[in-house]
């Protein structure tokens, strides 16, 4: 009996890994599908067991094969990957938070694959080069490569639900200047916002989560921030809490995923943004 089978050429690159990913992840059947390698050429590669690409409802191919998920048919500005999304999408109707977060990445993964970012620096750390660089380590295993590339791609969609909650969160966000510039404050649960802040062209934020467990100053490293002052302050007004100042002077903080020790700040947004407004 023929079980789901998704066929791919050997050694996948990052939008095949992607590609299959997404069919793993969201179509029905093939959750548990057998992967399977096989050799591409320049019209279109093997056949697996004799059957042509489209022919068969458990059978799907991709990046090879000349069929519905394979680019080099001449779908102009598409990739494997933005293809089974695209149909993902009309057929499945994938929940909005993950559509919006599988939207960029398969954006990203589109663009790399139409050699967008080819010319950037430090490529050699880049998710491609990774999975290229596994393929060599793992004895040229594509079913290690896209293994790894999966758990990978997880972790991706975990960090883009944050940027997205970053996103949310910072609207709310309340602005003030500082003897260093533009800064904002803002209630959230979610790490990433001062980078976020940092890109919009702030010098430092204040966060406070929603629980009121850990708040804390956070500066750009490019900015002329010292919180000494901030920090002699604050320690004036809770002796007991464990407050903590970096040794750059930019970062200021109590409690944490990394030193939650109980004993929380009772200061508010209002009053940790007074302590350093302008």
């Amino acid at each position: 009996m023929l079980r789901p089978t998704i066929v791919t050429h050997r050694r996948p690159h990052l939008d095949e890994v992607c590609a299959l990913w997404l069919i793993q992840k969201y179509w029905p059947n093939f959750e548990e599908a057998d992967i399977v390698f096989v050799n591409t050429g320049p019209d279109g590669g093997d056949t697996w067991n004799e059957i042509p690409a489209d022919t068969h409802p458990l059978v799907i191919y991709v990046g090879v094969g000349r069929g519905r998920f394979d680019e080099h048919k001449g779908d102009q500005h598409e990739s494997a990957a933005s293809l089974v999304w695209t149909e993902t999408k009309r057929l499945y109707q994938p929940r909005k938070g993950d559509s919006a977060a599988i939207d960029r990445l398969v954006d990203y993964v589109r663009r790399e694959d139409l050699a967008e970012y080819i010319l950037e620096d430090h490529r050699e750390y880049s998710l491609p080069s990774i999975l290229n660089g596994l393929f060599g380590t793992q004895n040229r295993d594509s079913g290690v490569v896209y293994q790894i590339g999966r758990k990978l791609l997880d972790g991706i969609l975990f960090e883009l639900y944050k940027q997205i909650s970053v996103e949310r969160d910072w609207e709310g966000r309340l602005d003030f200047q500082t003897p260093w510039g533009p800064a904002a404050a803002c209630i959230t649960d979610v790490p990433g916002l001062d980078r976020y802040a940092f890109r919009k062209g702030y010098v430092l934020v204040v966060t406070h989560n929603k629980m009121k467990t850990y708040c804390g100053y956070r500066a750009n490293p490019q900015a002329p921030v010292d919180l000494t002052e901030a920090f002699m302050k604050i320690k004036q007004l809770e002796p007991t809490k464990p407050w903590f100042l970096h040794q750059s002077k930019r970062l200021l903080l109590c409690g944490g995923d990394v030193a939650d020790q109980g004993a929380y700040s009772e200061l508010n947004l209002d009053q940790l943004m007074n302590l350093i407004r302008q």
